[in-house]
């Protein structure tokens, strides 16, 4: 007798190619396990990793149609599970580093003064409304939700290298608004 998790019965995937919705349940009930465990190991947080399963499911049942009939799924949803969560882990990577970047220059705030403090809110307030509704929310996109160029493009059905451009001039306003602050 077969392991359940790796034979899937001709009919399960073919059901699963013509579009049948219980043959996805019903492989989606065989995997979910392992791949969320498997998803667990690489990102280490059970909420994120339930909802990387969730999105290699919605994956998987988007190219459904594409699958060939010798498809070895325990194989392939392995391998959608493992490149999601290689991408996750890379977005976390860029966004700690775009956060890092940013609050590069800027004093403790442990460090500041009272007085200071207040100054440099106001500075802080000052500079960010120099900036209009399209910049900040641009700058806001990349820096404080960690969005990559690509889904800002898609999102605000933009240029490419106008987000680029856009996330250039942000940063130039805020460093001469700043610039006391960072030297």
């Amino acid at each position: 007798m077969r392991d359940e998790t790796s034979y899937l019965p001709d009919t399960l995937l073919q059901g699963l190619i013509k579009g049948d919705e219980q043959a996805l349940k019903d492989v989606m009930d065989i995997y979910r396990d392992k791949l969320l465990l498997k998803a667990y190991h690489l990102l280490g947080d059970l909420d994120e990793s339930g909802d990387a399963v969730q999105e290699v499911f919605i994956k998987l049942w988007s190219v459904r149609s594409k699958l060939q009939a010798d498809t070895v799924l325990d194989k392939y949803l392995t391998t959608l599970i493992r490149n999601h969560c290689c991408s996750l882990l890379r977005k976390r990577k860029v966004l700690q580093t775009r956060k890092e970047k940013f609050s590069y220059g800027l004093p403790s705030y442990s460090f500041v003064k009272p007085m200071e403090s207040r100054e440099l809110a106001q500075q802080l307030s000052t500079a960010f409304s120099t900036l209009t509704d399209r910049q900040r929310a641009i700058f806001d996109s990349v820096y404080l939700e960690g969005k990559s160029h690509l889904e800002i493009v898609k999102e605000l059905q933009i240029e490419p290298q106008t987000v680029k451009n856009t996330i250039s001039t942000v940063l130039k306003k805020l460093r001469s608004n700043l610039e006391f602050w960072v030297k």
